[in-house]
């Protein structure tokens, strides 16, 4: 995860670890099952809906109404993308997870081969 750094806002650059990742992950994970967020979910899901529908219903009539369309069709995205962010976070440090133990499973597995005597 980079930042640009300008913001006080922004989280620090720095390289994760496995123990970092197993928080971030266990931080999460209420957060996709509780019930003010499955609100917020339904809220969102709506809002691009209303878009969507705008967006149909109205024909374009030149340059305007297409930069109009395309501001809202940005909107939309962004709802949609919203309404999975948590569970794409959540996801990510799991594979994150998963990557790193395998990542220690193998350099211990050369460790322990690299300290057997070769066979004659």
């Amino acid at each position: 995860m980079t930042t640009s750094g300008n913001s006080k806002l922004e989280p620090e650059v720095k390289e994760m670890t496995l123990a970092e990742a197993i928080r971030l992950k266990n931080k999460i994970r209420p957060l996709i099952t509780h019930e003010g967020w499955k609100y917020v979910k339904t809220v969102l899901a709506f809002q691009a809906t209303v878009r969507l529908n705008g967006l149909i219903a109205v024909p374009v009539k030149g340059i305007d109404d297409t930069l109009r369309q395309e501001y809202e069709k940005g909107e939309i995205a962004m709802l949609n993308m919203l309404q999975e962010l948590p569970k794409s976070l959540h996801g990510y440090f799991d594979d994150f997870i998963k990557e790193e133990n395998r990542r220690q499973a193998d350099a211990a597995r050369t460790d322990t081969d690299a300290d057997r005597p070769a066979a004659s």
